[in-house]
């Protein structure tokens, strides 16, 4: 069953590469055993994400031990992919151990990152341009030669264009021309704006979509990795990368489950998420067990907001995993109070959604039990949180937002 799905003859198919084994597994706190990142895999193929970038063979025993047994795995949807780096300047492709070490993890795909900044090229590779742009070309037509599809990750794409713009191409044009079948646009620094990531983003879709696949892949450090990653996708990139749970790197990386549900919730017309067994198009989850998987073996505490009837089922199955907070909407439960008790049963807190058209004295006798509350206006601009300070006042946190209709 596909998770995302419009009827439009038009749509567009977005693919999805995550990084919960390899981005993921930089975020402060995470250690994957090797049967970690098996069970992990297993529930990814099962949910049908199209890639799985499962780590770096090169650097270190682990990742080398995983693909060997990988390769033992039976998997229906999923692609695993192994990730590296351009060769080392002035050493040839076939001499380049860690370009050995990925062929040697025996993927189809594989991601390659270079550097797309003139800076980083320059003073952390201490290369000329022109051989940066060699070391692309090379490291991709190597690959390529090999069997491989390639994926390269632009690395500072957003800051190298913003830099020089011409270089930037380049880089991209020499990834190309080495045979390079994505152009993954890496927002590394997660600090684009979105106007920006539009602009950039499109530049390179009308110079190269017609050729390649242009991807994007994101960080959060402004708290914009979503948001870039859908306006991406609006302005030409059918390729997102990110994490399923967000998790990852300083900050983070998109968070693949957000993408997908604030596409469908924001009405972003003709776009097809490529996910196939997701069941709960309504809940932010592709599908809920995967989601709780993968954050029991992450011991990632995750934000969690129910929209669908059942709840207290919901509660069931994320509540002992302990997330931030449940949000919960005032219509999509009959028991208010039982959920909030619930929620609090397992240490986590209590948000909730409340419709300015619904009379808040009806809740009044649940003011106990919640700690967060999220005013959905159907107005731009309308006052929510003078509203919400009026009405609950003894609520600890409140969060106001305005929603068009």
């Amino acid at each position: 069953m596909e998770l995302f799905c419009y009827n439009s003859a038009m749509a567009k198919k977005i693919e999805i590469l995550d990084s919960t084994l390899r981005d993921g597994s930089q975020g402060e706190g995470i250690s994957y055993s090797v049967q970690d990142k098996i069970h992990i895999v297993q529930a990814l193929d099962e949910l049908g994400i199209k890639y799985i970038e499962a780590g770096n063979p090169g650097s270190n025993p682990k990742d080398m031990e995983f693909f060997q047994k990988a390769r033992e795995l039976k998997l229906s949807t999923s692609k695993i992919v192994a990730f590296g780096s351009t060769r080392r300047k002035d050493i040839a492709c076939s001499e380049d151990s860690n370009l050995q070490s990925l062929l040697s993890a025996e993927t189809e795909d594989v991601v390659i990152f270079g550097k797309t900044w003139d800076f980083q090229a320059t003073e952390i590779l201490h290369a000329t341009l022109e051989e940066n742009l060699d070391m692309i070309r090379d490291t991709c037509a190597y690959l390529k030669k090999q069997g491989r599809n390639v994926i390269f990750d632009a690395e500072h794409f957003f800051t190298g264009y913003s830099a020089n713009a011409d270089y930037a191409m380049k880089a991209l044009q020499a990834a190309v021309d080495g045979g390079a079948s994505v152009l993954s646009l890496c927002e590394t620094k997660g600090g684009c704006m979105l106007d920006d990531c539009a602009r950039i983003t499109r530049a390179v879709t009308e110079r190269f979509a017609d050729k390649v696949t242009v991807g994007i892949h994101t960080h959060n450090d402004s708290g914009l990795a979503v948001a870039n990653s859908l306006v991406a996708v609006q302005n030409g990139a059918t390729h997102v990368q990110g994490v399923l749970l967000g998790f990852g790197e300083r900050t983070g990386n998109a968070n693949l489950v957000s993408c997908v549900h604030l596409a469908e919730k924001g009405g972003i017309d003709e776009i097809h998420f490529d996910v196939t067994n997701g069941i709960y198009v309504r809940n932010i989850s592709f599908g809920p067990q995967t989601v709780a998987d993968v954050q029991k073996i992450a011991s990632v505490p995750v934000d969690i907001h129910l929209e669908l009837d059942n709840t207290l089922d919901m509660i069931d199955l994320y509540g002992p995993l302990h997330p931030g907070c449940i949000t919960v909407q005032a219509d999509s439960t009959p028991h208010p109070l039982m959920t909030f008790r619930k929620i609090h049963s397992f240490g986590a807190r209590v948000g909730f959604a409340l419709n300015p058209s619904i009379s808040p004295s009806q809740y009044e006798y649940c003011l106990p039990y919640i700690d967060e509350l999220l005013i959905m206006s159907v107005e731009p601009g309308f006052g929510g949180q003078r509203f919400a300070e009026h009405t609950f006042k003894k609520i600890d946190v409140i969060v106001a937002c305005s929603r068009r209709s």
